[in-house]
């Protein structure tokens, strides 16, 4: 069988790691940077900050998406709710 003589750590797929990853941050970057519809009536200090602090509580508390996740939306939204947008 093919599989059996694929390697895991071939530089190839390694690769294809970086790949995604180097995509994934162009989309959040345009995302963030270059928004449409209606995000783009968001200021951009309302979407970096919960991006920085989305970071921050990954890193601080065990490198887990779920609460990278929650940190970034519960701040988003609070800062939509206290800003009025």
């Amino acid at each position: 069988m093919i599989s059996h003589r694929i390697e895991a750590n071939h530089p190839i797929f390694e690769w294809f790691t970086c790949l995604s990853y180097g995509i994934i941050a162009a989309l959040v970057a345009k995302t963030l940077f270059l928004p449409s519809g209606i995000l783009d009536q968001v200021p951009l200090w309302q979407r970096l900050v919960p991006m920085a602090l989305a970071f921050i509580g990954f890193y601080l508390l065990g490198k887990r998406l779920w609460i990278g996740i929650v940190f970034g939306e519960t701040c988003f939204i609070t800062l939509l709710w206290f800003n009025g947008v």
